[in-house]
């Protein structure tokens, strides 16, 4: 699990052995889409587009052997709201939710640049604990935060996280159910 910190993370797993496939939200410009997935694939591993199928791609790789990487930052309107930086962000608890029905680990791994800015250090946290998905998703939202704010310039982010219009509407609807 990680955030968008850099492909260079699973790029440095795949070296050592590991085959981290990750799934990722498909970009809205189809042509920098598939430009997109070409350089993650080439660098990282093989990349299974969010939805139904790839989902049921990405869980038969693991089976098969594979590992997987997920990124946790996006917003996600079906989600569970957590703290991320100090905001509610609607987040998938899909990782938790996995982990708990495969009993599969769940290792937070940052790439960090170094200072000369070509280099890059590989930081592995210790595997979240099994609780429950809501939690479990918490815990890993505050690691990500962690390394947010200590190189806050190396979170590559291109979506936006906080739909403040959304999260309202969502706000409302809960409240009218009441």
């Amino acid at each position: 699990m990680s955030g968008h910190y850099d492909q260079a993370a699973r790029a440095a797993m795949n070296v050592r052995g590991f085959c981290l496939g990750g799934l990722y939200r498909p970009l809205n410009n189809a042509y920098f889409n598939d430009h997109y997935v070409r350089t993650v694939e080439a660098v990282g591993g093989p990349a299974f587009a969010r939805g139904r199928r790839g989902l049921a791609s990405f869980m038969r790789h693991v089976k098969e052997g594979g590992h997987g990487a997920l990124l946790i930052d996006q917003y996600y309107g079906d989600g569970i709201v957590v703290d991320f930086l100090g905001k509610p962000a609607p987040t998938a608890q899909s990782v938790g939710e996995i982990a708990l029905k495969y009993n599969a680990l769940v290792v937070p791994i940052y790439a960090r640049r170094l200072e000369n800015g070509v280099d890059f250090d590989v930081l592995l946290e210790a595997p979240v604990p099994h609780s429950d998905a809501a939690t479990m998703t918490q815990a890993l939202m505050d690691s990500l935060a962690a390394q947010v704010r200590e190189r806050p310039g190396q979170w590559f982010w291109v979506h936006r996280r906080w739909k403040p219009d959304r999260q309202a509407a969502r706000a409302a609807r809960a409240a009218a159910d009441q």
